[in-house]
């Protein structure tokens, strides 16, 4: 069973990592996954998802993606999907890295 001190140590953790999407050391913001599987993972409104869901971007780089700038692709369903993909892409190496460094609870 995992702790509310392990989880809130484990969110400091995140904050304290490089952007997962430019590497921009600094300060970061804990972004929670609001893909197109977000109700997977808890998510619902108002409501974040599971404390695993979330990795580290930059201000910049977190602004891009709640606005989708971060796509070049010409629709919006395909600008969805490229943000969700990103999304999960970055959550895994996040969680492996956390793993790796002996982090996670």
């Amino acid at each position: 069973m995992t702790t509310e001190a392990a989880i809130e140590r484990y969110r400091r953790w995140v904050s304290e990592q490089p952007c997962a999407n430019c590497g921009k050391h600094g300060p970061s913001q804990v972004a929670h996954y609001v893909g197109l599987r977000g109700q997977s993972f808890g998510r619902g409104t108002g409501i974040k998802g599971h404390w695993l869901a979330e990795t580290a971007l930059c201000p910049a780089c977190h602004l891009e993606v709640d606005e989708y700038q971060h796509s070049d692709a010409e629709s919006r369903d395909a600008r969805r999907i490229d943000r969700s993909e990103m999304f999960l892409y970055w959550i895994l190496r996040t969680v492996m890295r956390a793993s790796d460094e002996g982090v996670l609870p």
